[in-house]
């Protein structure tokens, strides 16, 4: 095992830390973790962060684009609110939330269909 001084150590830990607060969820910080060079210590260093680490329940980043995707591919408002509520499960950021709300709000509603026989009753 070496021997890291104090200086050296709290410059990695504020260094590895920043880089786990900028990761939204634990799968997000272990694929930071495997892009990242580090020296042993460091990634010992990083784990024992890493494990410490409280996240909420979040989407991570390439599913929340495919989400994004698929909602703004539908056609109708309501189908993308009933998409969003099956989401709903897998999150709790609110921003993750606004974001797939704001992408539905933008379909057109489902117009409604009024029989003719109707319209004559009228």
């Amino acid at each position: 095992m070496e021997f890291i001084n104090n200086e050296e150590y709290n410059r990695d830990y504020i260094k590895i830390k920043e880089f786990i607060d900028g990761t939204i969820n634990y799968d997000d910080a272990v694929a930071l973790y495997n892009m990242i060079e580090m020296t042993d210590s460091q990634k010992n260093l990083y784990m024992n962060i890493l494990k410490n680490k409280k996240y909420s329940q979040t989407l991570d980043m390439s599913t929340l684009i495919s989400t994004i995707e698929l909602i703004n591919n539908l056609e109708y408002r309501e189908d993308a609110y009933e998409r969003i509520n099956e989401i709903l499960k897998q999150t709790t950021d609110i921003n993750q939330i606004k974001t797939l709300t704001r992408v539905a709000n933008t379909k057109p509603l489902r117009p409604v269909l009024i029989s003719l026989g109707k319209i004559r009753e009228v």
